[in-house]
């Protein structure tokens, strides 16, 4: 909370959102202001139909002893061109080294991700246009950040978290006592689903990254 009123002095936003549970994903882009909305859903879904659906997800996982993972998408506006710093302190290093820091993070990816492998250079640059004397990119397959800096256009990154390990359903394992194989099976009470959760999660690990690169002069 601290750290978002530190970065918001200088007018820069970070807002997630739910981007998929289970097998059920938004597909639509999203902005910062959907982000913000996502915040009104017990998922943390952009929309009342996505939420109902993630829930139904979710609860069927729980209702039969198992759970299930999904992707946190993270939106920062308001960063200024060239912010971040370079080589190990690159903006998507350290952003990337907060999120592998969450419990359950398994991936991170920016912009495009992976997707980018399929596509050629003319494909996945971003151009360049003066717009009223600003400029500003023509897309953002790069997530906003180009040679560890920030390119002036929005940060977007997405975060993949494993389903919850500790499930009722019998799991093979080991018995270190006997060395022999064995089952377990988790009981109490374990969330089917952290993925609404690690929501505000991710915007929190973010927004420290940013106050921080600020404190360390990296603007």
């Amino acid at each position: 909370a601290i750290a978002k009123q530190v970065i918001a002095r200088d007018g820069i936003q970070v807002d997630a959102f739910t981007r998929s549970v289970g097998d059920v994903a938004d597909t639509e882009a999203r902005t910062s202001a959907d982000a913000r909305n996502s915040r009104g859903f017990a998922t943390r879904a952009c929309d009342a139909d996505l939420d109902d659906r993630m829930r139904v997800s979710i609860e069927s996982a729980g209702s039969e002893d198992d759970s299930v993972g999904g992707v946190v998408e993270c939106i920062i506006t308001g960063l200024p061109r060239g912010f971040g710093g370079i080589w190990f302190d690159a903006l998507d290093a350290e952003l990337a080294k907060a999120m592998f820091g969450i419990p359950a993070c398994k991936g991170v990816e920016f912009g495009d991700g992976f997707g980018l492998g399929a596509m050629r250079g003319s494909e996945s640059n971003d151009g360049y246009r003066f717009d009223d004397g600003r400029i500003v990119t023509e897309s953002n397959h790069l997530g906003g950040i180009v040679g560890g800096m920030c390119d002036g256009a929005p940060v977007v990154f997405r975060t993949v978290f494993k389903a919850t390990p500790s499930i009722g359903k019998p799991q093979d394992t080991v018995n270190l006592r006997t060395e022999e194989n064995d089952t377990v099976e988790v009981t109490g009470r374990h969330d089917p689903c952290i993925v609404p959760r690690a929501v505000a999660v991710v915007e929190a690990m973010a927004a420290l990254t940013i106050a921080d690169q600020i404190a360390r002069g990296y603007r």
